[in-house]
């Protein structure tokens, strides 16, 4: 695979997207600056017949890539490869959680968005703890965790 297309997979697919986009002003080819155009090369012949909320999601991320450091793009291109080797039916599971997100109120993404940075934030042995403790659960047992914890924010911030 081609490291032009490499790189756009990469950015279509794991850099998330938290933006809306609006379709009013679609970007025609011929208004990308010359450096775009390169990057983006391989959707010249079909750029223009592609949706404008399409061609405005590969643009914005062509431009977050461009922003990454030599090393974030590294980091990026090793969770592709992981990505390429899930199983069809994973990716796809994947990408409805993620459609599920997307339409979240603000808020709850909000809220998700802080509890996986905590999440991250932890020693990786704290994290596999809560990973295994969470497998080890009954469906009926992690609802009540769940409700559990509803219940503990909302009391949080009553206060």
């Amino acid at each position: 695979m081609n490291r032009q297309l490499l790189i756009l997979i990469l950015m279509l697919i794991l850099i998330p997207s938290w933006q809306v986009y609006g379709g009013e002003n679609p970007v025609d080819w011929a208004a990308l600056s010359p450096p775009e155009q390169r990057a983006l090369n391989r959707f010249k012949d079909q750029w223009d017949q592609l949706p404008a909320e399409k061609r405005q999601h590969i643009l914005s991320g062509l431009h977050r890539w461009q922003k990454l450091n030599p090393q974030e793009r590294l980091e990026m291109m090793e969770k592709f490869g992981k990505w390429r080797h899930l199983p069809s039916e994973r990716r796809e599971k994947i990408k409805e959680k993620y459609q599920q997100f997307l339409e979240l109120p603000e808020n709850e993404k909000r809220d998700i968005r802080r509890r996986y940075r905590w999440f991250r934030d932890l020693p990786p042995e704290r994290r596999r703890e809560l990973r295994e403790r969470w497998r080890n659960m009954t469906p009926i047992q992690r609802q009540e965790f769940i409700q559990q914890r509803r219940i503990q924010r909302q009391h949080q911030m009553n206060r």
